[in-house]
């Protein structure tokens, strides 16, 4: 890539990102659903309401299960989006966040690692990692996919409010980590470790 500039570097890279996710991954846009799918996803008449009732997932369990309702949105979504139940287009949906994560999880290792080599192995590492396939390949894994891409977002956002100097850019980095961190807690729970996340992240800016 020695001739590329510098943008078409990082061009390359986010496209052979998404062609490594979709080569490892790509099978499962063939399989059905699967344990906890059915209760979750096939069963759920939740998952068949409309998207003008999406607020109501604030205050609903979505059918007993756990109370994580951006996961249980991007299924109203998807069935919108096949007109019913279609186990292709969900697992579709894995892939797309799990793509989106991993294209994050590049841009916010540019910033902290600041060199493009070992960004790109990191994000590499993390799009094919087997400690990843369950959520990939599995429906029902979509909470830590959603989890996982609203806190990468948080924290690429984080670092954007700890480089800015200017009000008007802080303002607004600091409204986008409040919201994705809010998003992430509400695909799962276990986002409630961001704040020390953030507090590291921070640490490593002030020492870099």
């Amino acid at each position: 890539m020695g001739g590329l500039s510098l943008y078409g570097r990082h061009v390359a890279a986010g496209l052979g990102l998404v062609v490594l996710v979709a080569v490892v991954y790509g099978g499962s846009l063939g399989h059905t659903f699967v344990f906890d799918d059915w209760q979750l996803v096939v069963n759920n008449a939740v998952v068949t309401w409309p998207l003008s009732e999406a607020l109501d997932l604030i205050e609903h369990r979505s059918g007993g299960v756990s109370y994580r309702p951006v996961r249980m949105l991007s299924y109203m979504v998807d069935h919108a989006v096949a007109g019913g139940i279609d186990a292709s287009v969900f697992h579709a949906s894995n892939l797309i966040y799990h793509a989106l994560a991993t294209l994050v999880l590049y841009a916010l290792a540019l910033r902290t690692i600041g060199s493009y080599g070992p960004a790109l192995f990191a994000a590499a590492l993390f799009a094919v990692h087997p400690l990843g396939s369950e959520a990939v390949v599995y429906v029902s894994g979509r909470r830590d996919l959603l989890s996982g891409l609203f806190a990468l977002v948080g924290l690429l956002s984080w670092w954007a409010f700890c480089d800015a100097t200017a009000w008007a850019r802080r303002g607004v980095a600091l409204f986008v980590t409040l919201l994705a961190a809010v998003l992430a807690l509400g695909a799962k729970e276990n986002a409630a470790v961001f704040p020390a996340l953030a507090l590291l992240l921070f640490v490593v800016h002030v020492r870099r």
